[in-house]
């Protein structure tokens, strides 16, 4: 676990954590493949981010302490990283950070979720790059169809929006419109109550 803006207030931490997180992602891609030519097996990880005040200090006994960081927001966090693998996301930043890094940063909105143990749901993007990244320009440029069939799909228009979530799986190979494709065929058949908000409620951490 990092975190940012503690023990020096930092006006940045937002940004900071995304830049280290695609940093991170970067890194072990490289190991990977080194890992790959030797043999071995790949090395794949996911991260979440969250922003928000969190109880900060030392924690521990007389022999032992920890300088670290306790409380929801960080609970968050560490349930974001385990929902990456619902959409195969490599990084879930909440909306708090992504509010706060906006001017920096490129995502695309993966969903309303509500984490195992929360009552409130929570809007999550998938942290693709950030604006100076040229390649993940063009990465997001790709998934135009997918923004436009989640637009379609938030207003319960199923059958549209799955046409434009099977165009971007075909083309892109994305995981995530194939899992609005599945949703899509099952609201078709069995359509949702009228007070239905689009909110997918996490089974696991």
């Amino acid at each position: 676990m990092a975190f940012w803006g503690a023990p020096l207030e930092q006006e940045d931490h937002a940004y900071r954590a995304c830049r280290t997180a695609l940093e991170m992602q970067n890194k072990v891609s490289e190991i990977s493949q080194e890992w790959i030519q030797k043999g071995e097996k790949p090395l794949h990880i996911r991260i979440g981010l969250n922003s928000g005040d969190v109880i900060v200090g030392n924690v521990g006994g007389e022999r032992h302490k920890n300088y670290t960081v306790m409380g929801d927001n960080v609970n968050l966090a560490s349930r974001l990283e385990g929902a990456n693998k619902e959409y195969n996301s490599a990084i879930m930043i909440s909306e708090s950070t992504y509010e706060a890094a906006k001017e920096f940063v490129l995502v695309r909105e993966l969903d309303s979720i509500k984490v195992k143990g929360k009552t409130k749901p929570t809007k999550v993007f998938e942290l693709i790059g950030m604006t100076d990244d040229e390649m993940a320009k063009q990465k997001l440029n790709s998934l135009a169809d997918y923004c436009a069939a989640l637009e379609l799909y938030k207003q319960k228009k199923f059958v549209e929006a799955s046409s434009y979530f099977e165009k971007c799986f075909t083309a892109e190979n994305d995981f995530t419109s194939k899992v609005y494709l599945e949703r899509c065929k099952a609201y078709i058949e069995s359509p949702p109550d009228e007070d239905w908000d689009g909110v997918f409620v996490m089974k696991t951490k």
